[in-house]
């Protein structure tokens, strides 16, 4: 019986063994369900307690802002006050919303606590009365200085404060201990759950261990039990290896810690004896952690708690090395006082140290921000602003705030919608990429502040201390710096456009290194073909110089350089891409360097070769001037001696013979210096533009036998042959009749009078194509070949061609020139020289034919004649000059005119409405009434309008003619007046009477 009781049958073995495994294994589920039930239980639990705790954050951070947007309304409220400045008044009135905006969420974050409503109703009060304080500090500043500063002084604003923030600290000492109560519960949380697993595990290793057991117990002996169990925390030992986990064990009766392999090695311990006491362990904690690592562990026994906690200390090895270590500790009691703990540890000394140099390199990043010479910022991963430094808050102004808000936001108030969003498309790309980006400078105006200002800047992507990308910008304002580039710039660009309007060319020479620059006029000036970089060498510009200017204005420079002064010289070049010589004005002056020696050349070249010709047009001009005012002296005194003669001559003699020779002799005289000042009229009101042309339709050979008629006396009296060859083939033109004989008269008159007496002058007058063609060729002395271009300026003269006999003021030619001109066509001049004669040729645009013109003229000549021989004209003469007046008259009667005569405006108006003349000629110049005057009252008076006016004046110019025409006058005649010349006015006043009288006899 002993003996089955000391070894059961197998049959018995075997049922009990199936009964224990069916116990084991049911166990085991149950053990596996109730974990899984408190593992689902706890995981609820620290869920909560983090939302609790997220929560109670957002209470405190909510009362900190809320607390800091009323301390930023009272900043700038006394800012103003102490200031005046509107920035300040506007950080006032940028926190006032922000105020009410985060109080409203702290009021909806803690409704569910009676006790902090009503806080925040007494906050709302006394924050009421605060700002009710602010406005009225801010409305005394608007009107007093002093009063808003002694309504501070009272310091109840610093009163109501203080009651604010101890208001406000209540209520964050309720949030931050209900914060510490619900760290503890969620720090219980987290131990019950690992305490939990570590039970569940354990407790599930034993049932393996016993199932083990039961399983071979049949083949093993009792003895064999103790190395299953050896087998069995092996497996344990390599699965908290494989877990990282160290464990250890507090036995608080026998005051020992048992220590897994792992947690041996973790304290730096031997991995024998596994058993320590705890005074050991405790002694190996770090001083600085050693005590509150006792209060801590001292808490945590009593019983009214969970016996669980969790800490990070250090302890110093054995070795002196430092190590961070996290523990998670479960103690167990029994009748309210400790038994026995577990604790899980492990070492956390690579992430302390981590979080050590993240912090580290997070304060050092933040110092580099802050240090950093020039406007820095950051934008983080999110595009918020993350960071700003002081030298950059200027550049944005009044836009706050900034930290946190978004970055495009921030920069689409600054520049606008367009320029802001294309800065934050730069920031993007640098954020994405990592390219650097290098702005050129940047200048745009500021929407906020409505001015320009100028900036350069640089994006970079960095890492972050929390180890997300952002982008830091680099900046500094350059607004003086680009107004002040602008404005040189736009120097620059003036200086450039003055040189290249003035044609001035830019130079400079370094005297040490002998370099010398040009700009780019001053190639175009020597026709050189510019360098890329503006140098040139010595002889491109020695080679230039002619070389009789050369030693002269070399002299000229290094005497310039010796004194380190300034020079001016002018000096030929021959260009090298014409070969056309210059004249060159240089201007230089020398720049000295700090030793006083001359090391810069500044100079300028100007080409005055118009500048040249024109000073040498003037001088010959002078010269010419001087000729002619003693040509003018002489043609003058030439026809007054014979005029004074005469003179005396009809005093003196009786002889009817002697004294008709000497009128003639004295009307020849007088003739000629009319045509002298007639001359000098018509040169004066042909350069001075106011010649008017009368064009009519002309056949070319009538104005020429005109001409012929008038140059007769001059040909023969030199007894020249005069050869003519004119076309039959009628050439009409579209010219002034008098001005085209004028210029043929001229021709013939000056071939006439510089040809020896007895030669032949030929003249042929021919169509060249659409072109008339005049020439007058003769046998004289001649003409120069360089002086060809010149016989058709004012006064020039060939002295040695010159007859003074002839008389003539060298402008003959050059009315003939300018007449050819106003008619359209041109003149030229041909000589083989000295003693070969000239030839003048003359060629004038013609009209197509025009033989009906010619008939009407014809018919119009006819009638004229007719008038003239059938009617007698009553003429009134009006001059202060009694002797003139009466001259006149008397040569009018000879021609059978009735004249009468008047000596001032007065007694003409008399006259004229006794006499009612047909004509009256009228002197312009009387004194009392002039005639301009008298011409007026004459018009006014005529009803009729049937009297002609022709005025008399010693001045011819254009001005005075329209001046006439002004006052009434139809005709106007410069004294001395010709007889022909009134003879025509007389044909044309005739003609107006008989056309008068015909319509008159036909009515």
């Amino acid at each position: 019986m002993n003996d089955s009781l000391s070894s059961p049958k197998p049959g018995t073995v075997r049922q009990t063994l199936d009964y224990s495994v069916w116990i084991a294994v049911a166990l085991l589920v149950a053990v596996l369900l109730v974990n899984a039930g408190l593992g689902h239980r706890n995981t609820r639990q620290l869920h909560e307690y983090a939302r609790e705790v997220a929560h109670t954050q957002e209470v405190l951070a909510l009362s900190g802002d809320t607390l800091g947007a009323l301390v930023d309304a009272e900043t700038g409220m006394r800012g103003f006050v102490i200031t005046g400045k509107n920035e300040f008044l506007q950080d006032y009135e940028a926190a006032l919303p922000t105020f009410g905006r985060l109080f409203r969420k702290l009021k909806d974050e803690t409704k569910d606590s009676p006790a902090q409503q009503a806080r925040l109703q007494k906050l709302e009060e006394m924050a009421s009365l605060k700002l009710g304080f602010l406005q009225e500090a801010i409305a005394l500043r608007h009107q007093s200085a002093e009063d808003a500063t002694a309504l501070i002084a009272t310091g109840k604003d610093k009163a109501q404060m203080d009651a604010i923030r101890l208001l406000v600290q209540g209520l964050e000492q309720v949030e931050t201990d209900l914060l510490r109560d619900q760290q503890r519960a969620n720090a219980r949380a987290y131990g019950v759950a690992v305490t939990t697993v570590l039970l569940a595990a354990a407790f599930g290793l034993v049932l393996v261990g016993a199932f083990v057991l039961l399983l071979h117990r049949s083949q093993r002996a009792r003895g064999k039990a103790a190395a299953a169990l050896l087998v069995s925390e092996e497996r344990f030992r390599l699965a908290a290896q494989v877990a990282g986990l160290a464990v250890a064990e507090i036995d608080y009766a026998t005051d020992q810690v048992h220590l897994s392999p792992e947690s041996a090695a973790l304290f730096g311990l031997p991995p024998q004896p596994l058993v320590v006491s705890r005074a050991s362990i405790h002694a190996l904690f770090h001083p600085v952690d050693r005590l509150a690592l006792e209060e801590l562990i001292a808490a945590s026994h009593d019983p009214a708690g969970t016996g669980e906690f969790a800490v990070d200390h250090r302890i110093v090895r054995p070795d002196s090395q430092v190590r961070w270590h996290s523990v998670r500790k479960q103690i167990f009691f029994e009748q309210g006082r400790p038994v026995r703990a577990l604790l899980a540890l492990f070492d956390i000394t690579e992430r302390k140290r981590a979080e050590k140099a993240l912090r580290e390199n997070a304060a050092l990043f933040s110092t580099l921000i802050a240090q950093a010479p020039m406007g820095t910022y950051v934008v983080d991963a999110q595009f918020r602003m993350r960071q700003i430094n002081a030298e950059a808050m200027p550049a944005f102004g009044s836009v706050h705030p900034l930290i946190g808000r978004d970055f495009q936001e921030i920069h689409e108030i600054l520049w606008g919608p367009d320029l802001g969003g294309q800065i934050a498309d730069i920031f993007r790309h640098t954020l994405a990429t990592g390219e650097r980006y290098v702005s050129p400078p940047f200048t745009h105006p500021r929407q906020d502040l409505g001015i320009e200002q100028s900036y350069e800047w640089e994006t970079q992507r960095v890492t972050l201390p929390d180890g997300q990308h952002g982008v830091v910008c680099y900046f500094h304002e350059v607004t003086e710096r680009a107004q002040a580039t602008a404005a040189l710039r736009a120097n620059q660009e003036r200086v450039r456009l003055a040189a290249e309007a003035t044609g001035v060319g830019i130079w400079e020479w370094n005297v040490l290194t002998n370099a010398i620059h040009w700009d780019g006029s001053m190639f175009r000036m020597y026709g050189i073909e510019p360098t890329p970089d503006g140098l040139v060498h010595y002889p491109d510009w020695s080679g230039a110089v002619l070389p009789e200017d050369m030693a002269e204005t070399e002299a000229i420079l290094q005497d310039t350089v010796r004194r380190c002064g300034q020079s001016t010289r002018e000096f030929r070049i021959r260009r090298r891409s014409d070969g056309e010589v210059r004249w060159i004005q240089a201007v230089e002056t020398v720049r000295p360097n700090h030793d006083g020696k001359a090391q810069w050349v500044l100079g300028t070249n100007l080409d005055v070769t118009e500048r040249v010709a024109s000073a040498e047009a003037l001088r010959v001009a002078d010269r010419r001037k001087d000729e002619f005012l003693a040509t003018l002296a002489h043609e003058l005194r030439n026809p007054l001696a014979p005029v004074r003669n005469g003179l005396q001559i009809l005093r003196r003699t009786k002889d009817p013979a002697i004294a008709q020779r000497t009128q003639a002799v004295m009307e020849r005289q007088l003739g000629q210096m009319v045509r002298l000042i007639d001359d000098l009229l018509e040169v004066s009101r042909i350069s001075s533009g106011k010649v008017v042309l009368r064009p009519e339709r002309l056949e070319l050979q009538s104005a020429v036998h005109s001409a012929i008629e008038a140059a007769r006396p001059h040909i023969d009296a030199a007894r020249h042959v005069l050869h003519l060859e004119i076309t039959p083939e009628p050439l009409w033109l579209q010219a002034d009749a008098t001005r085209i004989c004028q210029v043929v008269n001229n021709l013939l008159t000056n071939a006439a009078k510089y040809s020896p007496d007895g030669s032949t002058i030929r003249m042929s007058v021919h169509r060249e194509g659409d072109e008339a063609v005049v020439t007058v060729a003769d046998d004289g002395e001649g003409i120069p070949q360089n002086m060809l271009g010149e016989v058709f300026e004012m006064f020039t003269q060939i002295d040695s061609t010159l007859d003074r006999a002839q008389g003539g003021l060298g402008i003959g030619l050059a009315l003939v020139r300018r007449l050819v001109d106003l008619h359209g066509g041109t003149v030229t001049a041909q000589s083989a020289g000295l003693g070969a004669g000239s030839t003048f040729t003359v060629r004038l645009p013609t009209l197509v034919d025009a033989a009906a013109a010619a008939v009407a003229a014809d018919s119009n000549l006819a009638l004229l004649d007719e008038a003239v021989t059938a009617t007698r004209l009553r003429v009134l003469v009006v001059d202060d000059n009694v002797d003139a007046a009466e001259s006149l008259a008397e040569l009018l009667s000879i021609d059978g005119h009735e004249c009468r005569v008047a000596d001032s405006g007065a007694s003409a108006l008399a006259i004229v409405r006794e006499f009612k003349p047909a004509l009256i000629l009228l002197d312009i110049g009387m004194p009392g009434m002039n005639g301009y005057e008298t011409a007026r009252r004459i018009r006014a008076e005529d009803s009729s309008g049937q009297v002609s006016l022709a005025a008399l004046t010693g001045w011819g110019a254009e001005a005075d003619r329209l001046k006439a025409m002004e006052a009434g006058f139809d005709h106007h005649f410069t004294k001395p007046v010709e007889p022909a010349k009134v003879n025509d006015v007389l044909r044309l006043v005739a003609l107006r009477q008989a056309k008068l009288a015909t319509a008159s006899s036909a009515f």
